[in-house]
């Protein structure tokens, strides 16, 4: 979610598990958000793979936000 500048991954499982994680550049939400809908938070290496391929021109400090919360929900 965001707020002003700032945004923190909170990322929700069907079963209502929440994982959260520090804050990323706001407009990677909307990307890594519609790449992780659906899909198991436990393929956390996949994910990473996925995340930092589509995510490469954007330095680190946006899919480790993701990396973090996955890690916080499992």
């Amino acid at each position: 979610f965001r707020k002003g500048g700032q945004s923190i991954v909170e990322l929700r499982t069907d079963e209502g598990v929440t994982g959260i994680g520090p804050g990323v550049d706001p407009s990677l939400l909307d990307v890594a958000g519609a790449h992780l809908l659906g899909r198991s938070p436990f393929d956390i290496e996949q994910h990473a793979r996925v995340l930092n391929y589509y995510l490469r021109a954007v330095p680190y400090r946006g899919a480790a936000g993701f990396d973090i919360a996955l890690w916080d929900l499992i």
